[in-house]
């Protein structure tokens, strides 16, 4: 069995892969960023990949997509340092197979995995008391009509590099667009957040985990 630690927090993962490594007999492997992901994930074909959403260097969900795509038998599994009802709902919606807490038990994290391996979802309990389970669609939703997904992966990935500060014209050179693309998608994302002001949006995204502001240096 293997698992993929995605996370740039060289001494929390290290930390997390000694841990784990205590509890469950998986072959465990540390990687830092995207690059890393496409260069090395196939080779290691891991059956879960456990991916922190403060990462600096991509949205993580879309990072999740591809890894799906790469190998698609690989669980999903989000690690984040609070619950908030944005990052909830893109969990939900990415289709993944847990969310934790940086903050959780080493017993809840060992547990968390031997669920995700069986075949089970898990969900930290700050989550859980979020969502409730509808038996029509077979799947968790929040718990509140009003708590769905308010942006897309490609708005959060636009969201998270606005805040970080950088301009237009840097965003669609690191995500290969053009510049009138990236402006519609900030126009959109302001209108949908009723956010005008790129200082509240960075507050905004802040508040909600999308962006860890202490990693802020690893992209400039």
């Amino acid at each position: 069995m293997n698992l993929v630690i995605i996370q740039h927090e060289k001494l929390f993962s290290r930390g997390l892969k000694y841990l784990i490594g205590q509890s469950v007999s998986l072959q465990i492997h540390e990687l830092a960023n995207a690059d890393a992901v496409e260069s090395q994930l196939v080779s290691l074909n891991p059956n879960v990949a456990l991916i922190d959403v403060d990462l600096p260097s991509c949205c993580p969900f879309n990072l999740a997509e591809r890894i799906s795509a790469l190998v698609p038998m690989c669980k999903i599994v989000f690690l984040g340092r609070t619950a908030t009802n944005l990052l909830v709902s893109n969990v939900l919606q990415a289709k993944a197979d847990g969310f934790l807490l940086k903050s959780d038990s080493q017993e809840t994290i060992v547990e968390a995995l031997h669920k995700v391996l069986a075949g089970e979802v898990f969900f930290t309990s700050s989550m859980m008391n979020m969502i409730v389970f509808d038996p029509h669609l077979r799947a968790y939703r929040m718990a509140s009509d009003g708590q769905g997904p308010l942006l897309t992966n490609r708005q959060i990935e636009v969201l998270r590099y606005l805040a970080w500060g950088h301009s237009v014209k840097q965003i669609a050179k690191i995500m290969h667009l053009s510049e009138k693309s990236v402006d519609s998608h900030k126009y959109r994302i302001m209108n949908r957040l009723g956010i005008h002001d790129r200082v509240k949006l960075a507050l905004f995204a802040i508040r909600e985990q999308l962006i860890d502001p202490w990693a802020a240096e690893e992209i400039s």
